[in-house]
């Protein structure tokens, strides 16, 4: 029996023990360790290109029609040679800073002038394109001699122009008929798409085409829609297409549907290029041509995509 007795508390003890020394028993101890701390590199601007300053264009290098010269501008002007044989070269200002060929760069159109040693004075407009910061030459129009050129503006790609030309009682010197016109780049090339006259008793000759839509893709045939302000002399206009090497692939004249001599118009007309082979980038222009002398009265154009 005192065997048995003094068994029990050590059996007790020992069970103890074990239930305090048991890992289902202790409670875990966790260590945190901080987390290293986040760099935000802050992102890389994009690289962007400068933009034209007036500066650049008055010093920039130019390819000038009347003479077929280059020359390089030194603050806005150029000049060789002496008294008949002088040739020289001007920027007019202002000019106008805009988006010409739509990649969002900031590009210019600007009036030069030549003269080479008589009275004429030939005034081009040209459009230059920001290239990598610089201005580079894309296009170049004659605009006539001595005429006067209002400040000009750069709006959805179009260079609208103001100005003062020659009409057919007008001497050189002195122009004084009001005329605006629109000039667009299309294939490497500066072209007329929008001109207007206007007439001593205020209307205005101008032409619109409602159908197709610039920049359209069309079919063989080609059907054009569009009227006239004051309808033209034995209501007959003419219409050009140009292919993409801007080379005249057709030329016809067509009648306006006017209910009165020189009121509004309507017109629709159709062609056919299937035979000449042309397709992709065309130009048609619509013109009103002055039975006096020639010169355009009106016109319009838009650039199509023939399949």
């Amino acid at each position: 029996m005192k065997l048995k007795k003094s068994f029990l508390p050590v059996l007790t003890f020992i069970l103890l023990l074990s239930a305090c020394t048991s890992p289902l028993a202790q409670t875990p101890q966790l260590t945190l360790t901080p987390a290293p701390p986040v760099t935000v590199e802050p992102p890389t601007p994009a690289p962007t290109t400068p933009p034209l300053t007036v500066d650049m264009l008055m010093n920039a290098t130019y390819m000038l029609p009347f003479y077929g010269r280059t020359v390089t501008l030194t603050n806005g002007t150029y000049q060789e040679g002496a008294g008949a044989e002088i040739y020289s070269v001007g920027l007019v200002e202002p000019l106008a800073l805009g988006d010409l060929n739509g990649d969002g760069l900031e590009d210019a159109a600007v009036i030069l002038y030549e003269n080479g040693g008589g009275s004429g004075v030939f005034v081009s407009l040209v459009a230059m394109l920001n290239q990598d910061g610089a201005p580079v030459q894309a296009g170049v129009a004659q605009l006539g001699d001595r005429i006067q050129v209002n400040p000009l503006a750069i709006q959805d790609g179009h260079i609208l122009l103001d100005m003062l030309v020659q009409g057919p009682n007008d001497p050189l010197c002195c122009p004084t008929e009001p005329v605006t016109q629109a000039y667009r780049l299309f294939n490497n090339g500066l072209f007329l798409m929008h001109a207007t006259t206007k007439v001593a008793s205020g209307g205005e000759h101008s032409i619109m085409i409602t159908s197709p839509t610039n920049n359209a893709e069309v079919t063989n045939p080609v059907t054009v829609i569009g009227s006239i302000t004051l309808s033209p002399f034995e209501n007959t206009l003419v219409y050009r297409v140009y292919n993409v090497a801007n080379v005249k692939v057709e030329e016809m004249p067509f009648m306006v549907d006017a209910t009165e001599m020189g009121g509004p118009g309507t017109f629709t007309f159709t062609f056919d290029l299937t035979n000449a082979a042309v397709t992709g980038p065309i130009r048609i222009e619509i013109i009103d041509i002055s039975m006096a002398d020639g010169s355009t009265v009106a016109l319009e154009a838009i650039n199509l995509v023939l399949k």
